[in-house]
């Protein structure tokens, strides 16, 4: 199992987790309060699991050798399109409960960017678009602490801070 699936295999069971702690005190279950999305996030984790079944039989069904190359990348790139979309879609569907109603748009956003970033093999810019974030995110409350600290001693002026000196936030799993 590679790092992905056993991290998206953490996520699931922890959103799980915390659906359970959200709705154990209310008399209605996710099940009656958001049956539409409760059903595509079971069927996107299903088709998941079928997904990532193929690509461990990949090598048995097409091993490999010059009569079928044509075939077993036909096979292959429809098992990761399977993979990388429904693995994020699942994801955004069982956290879709635990927030309100008007972030539900957000994260079915973030699950399509992150496919299409998995299908185009756009991990290294994503890495880099997260660092870029990163460093912004943390300029901007580095700039801030550090004006709100030096004007009570009568200097205004913050430094933004390099991408090389964050090192808070981890990187997103990719």
């Amino acid at each position: 199992m590679s790092s992905s699936q056993a991290i998206l295999a953490f996520i699931a069971t922890v959103l799980l987790n915390f659906l359970q702690i959200k709705f154990q005190a209310k008399d209605q279950s996710p099940f009656e309060t958001h049956p539409k999305t409760i059903f595509v996030a079971i069927s996107s984790l299903l088709l998941y699991c079928l997904s990532f079944d193929a690509y461990l039989t990949l090598p048995i069904l097409f091993p490999p050798d010059n009569n079928n190359n044509r075939l077993r990348r036909f096979y292959g790139c429809l098992v990761h399109t399977g993979m990388a979309f429904f693995g994020p879609l699942s994801l955004a569907c069982i956290s879709s409960p635990l927030f309100p109603e008007s972030i539900a748009p957000l994260l079915f956003s973030l699950s399509i960017f992150y496919s299409f970033c998995q299908l185009l093999g756009f991990s290294s810019q994503v890495k880099s678009l997260w660092n870029f974030l990163r460093a912004a995110i943390m300029g901007i409350l580095f700039t801030h602490h550090h004006q709100h600290h030096h004007h009570r001693h009568g200097s205004r002026r913050g430094r933004l801070v390099s991408v090389d000196e964050i090192d808070i936030l981890p990187l997103p799993p990719v």
